[in-house]
């Protein structure tokens, strides 16, 4: 097929004179075929376009419709596929039992970087460190900072958010992050979290200390007390 791209060098010469394919012929419904899977199955449009670039189809429109109907795969058996929906589960029972931080989540925020003099925000360097450097002979631009870090409590019924300051990332702050949370909305009942170093020390911590405080003598005394068989 004669165009009018002759003197452009730089294209390829069959992309400049395309082969012409007949209708209704095999080799052409061979060549739809085979730049139809190339294309990852593409539609009429995709494909007419990518077998012009190398062919040209007469009556391609047709031409090509009628060879994607010959392909097999699902994509073109089933061109509309409808979707499914996906069932949703019901709430956990501890999402939906009344009663505040009786259930919890908790997570750690941060790590956020604070002034151990806790004096000036508005200047890197506050009087006070300023004096303490001076003693010190050092040389320093920024007062002296350390991370902290925010313990954050969810309730699962109210939604209701406790935050606890921490100064480190130790068993002990929390532990005492949750002893000062527990102080002002009661203890929890259930607490989820994820598999933090803190926070399966910590209960590991309450568990030991459950079992030595839980002993057989304990034990017995309360059955003969409340005559418990």
């Amino acid at each position: 097929m004669q165009g009018r791209l002759g003197n452009l060098y730089q294209m390829p010469e069959q992309m400049k004179h395309p082969i012409i394919l007949p209708r209704d012929s095999r080799i052409t419904e061979l060549i739809i075929l085979q730049h139809h899977q190339s294309t990852a199955h593409s539609g009429p449009e995709l494909t007419l376009r990518n077998v012009r670039l190398q062919f040209w189809i007469v009556g391609g429109k047709r031409q090509i419709r009628n060879a994607l109907k010959l392909c097999q795969h699902n994509l073109c058996k089933n061109p509309n596929p409808t979707g499914e929906t996906q069932l949703i589960a019901n709430l956990p029972i501890p999402r939906i039992t009344p009663g505040n931080f009786e259930a919890i989540s908790l997570d750690l925020a941060g790590p956020f970087t604070v002034k151990l003099c806790g004096i000036c925000k508005s200047h890197k360097v506050c009087q006070e460190c300023q004096e303490k450097l001076k003693e010190t002979n050092l040389k320093s631009n920024k007062c002296s900072t350390q991370k902290a870090y925010i313990c954050v409590f969810a309730c699962h019924s109210s939604r209701a958010i406790h935050l606890e300051l921490m100064m480190d990332r130790t068993s002990e702050s929390f532990i005492l992050a949750i002893k000062r949370m527990s102080n002002r909305r009661s203890m929890p009942l259930i607490i989820h979290s994820d598999n933090a170093s803190e926070f399966i020390t910590a209960k590991n911590h309450v568990i030991d200390l459950f079992k030595t405080l839980n002993t057989a003598k304990t034990h017995k005394e309360l059955q003969n007390k409340y005559n418990i068989k």
